[in-house]
């Protein structure tokens, strides 16, 4: 059970990071608005984002 919590938490960490990193990213393109693709669908895309790392933290620090 402790080895499923543990890699449950490196999990969790390491999809945090990812999203993190993605975040930004989507933060960036839409600042520049990149390759044609409207502002609005990066806006939801980044929302969307922010909503999956809630979630992996509100599941890593209960």
């Amino acid at each position: 059970m402790e080895h499923e919590k543990q890699t449950d938490e490196q999990w969790n960490a390491h999809k945090e990071e990812q999203l993190l990193r993605e975040i930004q990213q989507l933060e960036e393109d839409i600042l520049e608005v990149k390759h044609g693709v409207s502002r609005g669908v990066l806006e939801d895309q980044l929302h969307e984002h922010r909503g999956f790392l809630q979630n992996v933290r509100e599941k890593r620090y209960r």
